[in-house]
């Protein structure tokens, strides 16, 4: 079974289960699920009982579709992601977001916790990603194209639509929520980096560096779908002469911690946003 065929099995399941397709998809990242108690009706199918998803080993990440009303929008969360430094191919990362999107759903929003190598941006503060750099060394669209999911060489000089970022910006004013802009770099994982690797993300010109996204992102705009990204800072990692040892235990909590506001950011968009 090819690519596009596994898409179409999984999206014909999900329509049986999912009879009225979701305004939005949102997709969390390390300690983010939380968030998802803000919905209500919420629907729940596990990973593992939808054909071709694949099932999620990362700390942190609940591994279950739901389904319910957020800000007056009927939504899809994937709590939970998938990485490559799981062993998971970039083909098996996208397909979650590429079976929504073949759903109907046209609109998405990606969250993640990132290391900042701004320090300007400090830990527990809420980023929308506006570009990002992908260092993963790997691309989900390589491999034979199906013309029915999007253009073989498709255009990422705008990936994060600008008009979402700027309604997200006004949503997070609204409720006092402090909000910055920047750039993601994306890699592999799952070491941690280097001083000397920080330091080059910081003078590559991002703000933020993490292992997800990256993929996500490029396979939703080869699809043609706006899409939004935001950040959660767990950690400092600039300037390298200031920064300790990080633990995966120190990075759930930071983002536990971040999850209520995170909550009540993207209920606002879904109600005051998207249409």
């Amino acid at each position: 079974m090819h690519l596009y065929q596994r898409i179409v099995e999984s999206t014909t399941f999900l329509e049986r289960r999912i009879p009225v397709v979701p305004s939005v998809a949102i997709v969390t990242g390390t300690g983010l699920e939380p968030l998802a108690g803000r919905m209500k009706e919420t629907q729940v199918i596990p990973y593992d009982k939808i054909p071709g998803f694949p099932v999620s080993t990362a700390p942190g990440h609940a591994g279950k579709l739901q389904v319910g009303e957020l800000g007056g929008k009927l939504v899809a969360v994937l709590s939970g992601r998938w990485h490559h430094y799981e062993g998971y191919s970039m083909e098996e990362i996208v397909h979650p977001v590429r079976s929504l999107a073949k759903l109907g759903i046209s609109d998405f929003i990606l969250t993640n916790v990132s290391g900042s190598v701004n320090p300007e941006m400090k830990p527990g503060q809420i980023v929308g990603v506006t570009d990002h750099i992908n260092w993963m060394f790997d691309n989900p669209l390589i491999g034979e194209n199906f013309e029915e999911l999007g253009t073989r060489f498709p255009d990422m000089s705008e990936v994060y639509d600008r008009k979402y970022l700027e309604g997200m910006s006004q949503c997070a004013s609204r409720h006092s929520i402090p909000f910055k802009t920047g750039v993601y770099l994306g890699l592999s994982g799952p070491s941690l980096e280097t001083k000397a690797e920080y330091q080059l993300i910081h003078n590559l010109g991002a703000d933020l560096v993490g292992m997800s996204t990256v993929p996500e992102s490029i396979a939703i705009r080869h699809m043609n779908r706006k899409l939004i990204a935001l950040s959660v800072v767990s950690n400092l990692c600039y300037p390298t002469d200031q920064i300790g040892k990080t633990l995966v235990e120190d990075v759930i909590a930071e983002a536990k911690k971040a999850s209520t506001a995170l909550g009540i950011l993207l209920e606002a968009f879904c109600s005051d946003v998207l249409q």
